[in-house]
């Protein structure tokens, strides 16, 4: 008796046990969203905002196994940060983001707690004005050592110190983009010998400030910052005022680099020696800098899978800068090219697979002008071409997949433009004032996406219609805002988006507007094509014939009778008790009904 009642209470004690366990584990504050991810780490996130921590959110409560920690929001409903070291004691949190708040400063090591477990601290959009040492460790504390990503992006911070990382030595990346950063001091990187990403994009690193030299380049970084951050591999410089770099400094300090974003500076003069350390470079973007001069050979010796130009001065770009170089993906759009010549873009024949070209409107096109690019897979050309392109522009052998002639001013293609590009995955021709579809786009067997839209097309060429609706791989065809003219020689593609698969493939958009729209009849105009069903209707019970301005018509009551005489023949026409159902433009409609018995007549020399 007494063994049995032990052995009931034992279980009860389980029972119970394991139930507040379960209880603990499952606590959520309210606030937030707790899961487990797809990695299997529990998180909380509370991202409405108006969170006050500690006061609506204790950390101390949620679970100990706990991995990543998410407190966000928006400037219209901040939170309130009151960070202490023993509100994460006890924790094993890996991640912790803090963002959208008026904290001004870190504190003195809030976050020694975690110190064995914290990975990535994330603590952008908030009023930080400035970063010291003693924020990840100090003397008698000890220092952040698993911390690989600190992200200090959108706040207020200035001033900058020597070895202000020193106990967080392990970083890995580290952004401060967005901050007031006037001057980077000497050791500032100290001793950060693992960091591979540094982005310090739009501070004001390249202002000149009072007493600068006038005719000395203001640099954003000092040359010694290099020798401390050796595995370097991505620097991002993005509107920081730059004039210059301190480009053997950096060849020297940090040889491992592989990304390098100077783009919308005050670059104007790139040298033959600027890149000569820097071999290791995979993407180098110099976008919208006001770039007068690089020097023959400036590129040599790079092996580049990105080189952004857009926006610098054309004259830069002569023959010679590209030497001895490989060049995967080039941008030179909107550059004021006028010509694509061989003499300075020759060299990168062999190796270029992605050109952009676009709002260039001088360049002048000449036919079969990539035919040395036979790598070339991808080519935009938006907003370049004003005039007539050449027929034969691409009539020769290519490898073309993705290919952009929006917003140009194309008029009428040739029926053969595309004979040549069968390897085309997705052809944008939209806004580019085309009046007619090119037949040899019936031949793209590849083809999965293609915009006509926005252009002065207003027959869809039906020989084009079959091979679409036929096609395997089509996905997207775009054919809004052109005048389409909704008449029996339409029915087969209105048919066609009435069916499922070409409703997807042509119909996008919201309520009234998901398909392309009629411009003609005006009893049609302004209806979507899938919803002309009244065309259907109408053009399986009578049949059109589109007459020469060269045929008289009359209509006397219930008869229609034209006549022609001319080159053509002599062609006479009765139909007897038909019913007019339109007359204008050369077109005439009439209901077959007894025509069909035998009562109309129609002879033809």
């Amino acid at each position: 008796m007494n063994e049995s009642w032990l052995g009931t209470m034992v279980a009860l004690n389980v029972v119970v046990f394991l139930g507040l366990k379960t209880a603990l584990a499952l606590y959520c504050p309210a606030e937030c969203r707790c899961y487990t991810d797809a990695i299997r780490r529990k998180q909380v996130r509370c991202e409405k905002g108006g969170i006050h921590i500690p006061n609506s959110l204790d950390i101390q409560s949620i679970d100990s196994d706990t991995e990543v920690l998410v407190v966000s929001g928006s400037w219209n409903n901040h939170n309130t940060f009151l960070l202490e070291p023993e509100m994460f004691a006890g924790k094993g949190l890996k991640e912790i983001h803090l963002s959208f708040s008026k904290l001004e400063h870190i504190g003195e090591s809030p976050f020694r707690h975690v110190h064995r477990t914290l990975e990535v601290l994330n603590l952008t959009h908030n009023q930080l004005r400035y970063v010291v040492e003693q924020n990840f460790g100090g003397p008698k504390v000890p220092p952040a050592v698993q911390l690989t990503h600190l992200h200090l992006d959108y706040n207020n911070i200035e001033p900058m110190f020597t070895g202000q990382f020193k106990y967080a030595k392990a970083l890995r990346v580290w952004t401060m983009s967005h901050n007031h950063i006037r001057e980077m001091v000497p050791r500032m990187a100290y001793p950060l010998e693992n960091l591979e990403v540094l982005d310090l994009s739009f501070n004001p690193l390249g202002d000149r400030f009072a007493g600068f030299p006038v005719n000395v380049n203001r640099e954003p970084l000092p040359s010694t910052i290099f020798a401390d951050m050796p595995n370097l591999k991505a620097l991002r410089l993005v509107n920081t005022s730059s004039e210059s770099m301190p480009w053997a400094a950096m060849g020297e300090g940090s040889p491992q680099l592989r990304e390098l974003d100077l783009s919308d500076n005050n670059i104007k003069h790139l040298g033959a020696s600027d890149f000569s350390l820097n071999k290791a470079l995979q993407a180098v973007k110099l976008s919208n800098n006001p770039i007068k001069t690089i020097d023959s050979g400036t590129f040599s010796g790079l092996s580049l899978q990105y080189l952004h130009l857009t926006g610098i001065r054309a004259g830069a770009l002569l023959p010679g800068v590209f030497s001895n170089a490989n060049v995967s993906f080039l941008d030179i759009s909107n550059t004021s090219l006028s010509s694509f010549s061989l003499e300075t873009f020759g060299p990168l024949a062999a190796d270029l697979n992605t050109l952009d070209i676009s709002a260039n409107p001088q360049i002048k096109l000449r036919p079969k002008m990539f035919a040395p690019f036979s790598k070339l897979k991808n080519l935009s050309m938006a907003g370049t071409i004003k005039g007539q392109i050449p027929d034969d522009f691409f009539a020769y052998p290519n490898v073309l997949q993705n290919l952009d002639l929006s917003r140009n001013k194309l008029g009428k293609l040739s029926d053969e433009f595309f004979s040549q590009t069968k390897d085309l995955i997705n052809l944008k021709l939209g806004s580019s004032q085309l009046t007619a579809i090119p037949l040899s786009v019936q031949n793209l067997s590849k083809i999965q996406a293609i915009s006509f839209r926005n252009n002065r097309i207003s027959v869809f060429p039906e020989s084009v219609l079959m091979a679409f609706t036929n096609s395997q791989a089509l996905g997207a065809l775009r054919l809004n805002l052109n005048p389409w003219q909704c008449d029996c020689a339409a029915l087969p593609l209105i048919r066609w988006l009435t069916q499922e698969k070409g409703h997807q493939i042509v119909c996008t958009g919201t309520g009234n507007a998901t398909c392309p729209l009629c411009e003609t009849p005006d009893g049609l105009k302004g209806v979507p094509l899938d919803r002309a069903l009244v065309m259907i209707d109408a053009c399986t019970t009578t049949t059109t014939s589109t007459l020469s301005p060269l045929f008289d018509v009359s209509v006397d009551n219930s008869t229609v009778m034209w006549n022609s005489t001319g080159a053509v023949g002599n062609l006479t026409m009765v139909a007897d008790s038909g019913v007019l159902v339109k007359s204008s433009g050369g077109i005439i409609v009439f209901f077959l009904g007894v025509l069909l018995a035998g009562t109309g007549i129609m002879s033809y020399d």
